[in-house]
Formats: C-alpha cells, structure tokens, sequence
C-alpha cells in the first residue's frame, strides 16, 4: 500500500514537473511514466487513464477548489466588516499563492486555451468554494451593491494581471513584476473593498436620479 501510495505521488509531481516545462501539451503516458521513473502500466492501474491522473494531479494542487484553504475558525462572517476583512485575506492569499506557484498558473493558462473534462469539473469545484465564501454577502449588502459581481471582476483582473506579468513588466504604468507594484494592486483591492463597506446602498438612489434624468 505505501510503494502505491508513493507511485501515485511520483506521477502527480511528474505532471506537475512536464507542466512547467513544456505546458499541458506535453503530457502523455510515455512522458509522464518516463518522467515519474515507473512503468506506464501504472497510470492506468491507479488512474483509469492519463485523464484520471490528470485530474488526480488539479485535485491535489489548485488551491482554489479547497475549501479549507479559505475556511477560519468561527461561524460565518459576524457582519459587512467582518466579511470584507476575510475578502481582503483571500485576494492577497490569491496574489501571494499565484506569484509563487507556477504550476498553478500554467494550469490557470490551460484553462483559457481549451475545453477539457477534467477543467470542467475543476471550475464546478471552484464555483461551489466561491458560493460558500460569498453566501452571506447578500445578507450584509442587499441586493443594492452587487458583491458577488465586484469581487469577480477584482478576481479576474488579479488573474489577468499574474499571467499577463510573464510577457510585460508594465501595466497601467505599474511594474507587474515587482512586489512593489503588487502592493500597489493588493491596496488598491483594499480600497474598493473598503468603499463597498462605507457607500453600500447609495448605488441605487445614485441610479434613480440618472433615469429621472
């Protein structure tokens, strides 16, 4: 049990590794087997097939799928400034996380070239962990300031941003390669963040006196 149980990690960190240096592209059975040092029998014995091992492989390392990489101890968020307190923690969770996992942003790049059985059921798992997180933010900011939609718009452009960084240094005038550019962004959340706390529900009187226009 423990020579299958280091087999199945030695194949897992063998895509983890062919991932970094030739992209998803570059995996198959032969490569993954000759790269983990196993027969390639072994794949199918403990996997099903290359598309099992790869999904093995995005279970065990993206961070963004597993709840407990999120969760606090406690209940749910006390009230609003509780809940964007926890907000901020994860958006710096996902720079820190993404800057230095280049596996997980090889996985990230894959995800917007092509459809895959196995990045279907990764974004479902995603979407579940995001739902939790951002179950109680109607209850704090009414259906007024759509927190749900903001928070997406902060995620991806933090995405953008990390896989962005690898062909240039500057965006918007910041240097997306410096830690101190990112400070720079991760303030910049924490401001938006911190706006929502303090105008929330003013969005919609705002609207009302544009259509009375």
């Amino acid at each position: 049990m423990r020579n299958k149980v280091k087999t199945k990690q030695k194949l897992r960190d063998a895509v983890g590794r062919l991932i970094v240096k030739n992209g998803f592209t570059g995996l198959g059975v032969n490569a993954v087997a000759r790269e983990a040092g196993v027969d390639k029998v072994l794949i199918y014995r403990y996997f099903g097939d290359l598309n099992g091992l790869i999904s093995s492989y995005l279970e065990e390392r993206d961070f963004f799928s597993r709840q407990e990489n999120f969760e606090k101890e406690g209940d749910s968020p006390s009230g609003k400034d509780e809940l964007i307190e926890r907000t901020s923690d994860i958006f710096r969770n996902q720079v820190s996380i993404l800057l230095n996992n280049r596996e997980l942003r090889e996985i990230m790049r894959w995800e917007l070239k092509e459809e895959h059985e196995s990045l279907k059921e990764l974004a479902v798992k995603r979407e579940n962990v995001a739902k939790e997180l951002l179950s109680d933010a109607e209850k704090y900011f009414g259906k007024e300031t759509d927190f749900n939609a903001i928070t997406a718009i902060m995620t991806a452009g933090i995405n953008y941003l990390v896989l962005r960084s690898k062909t240039v240094q500057e965006f918007n005038g910041i240097n997306i390669r410096s830690l101190k550019g990112w400070k720079r962004i991760t303030e910049a959340v924490d401001m938006i963040l911190s706006y929502m706390v303090n105008n929330s529900g003013e969005e919609k009187s705002v609207l009302k006196n544009i259509s009375d226009k």
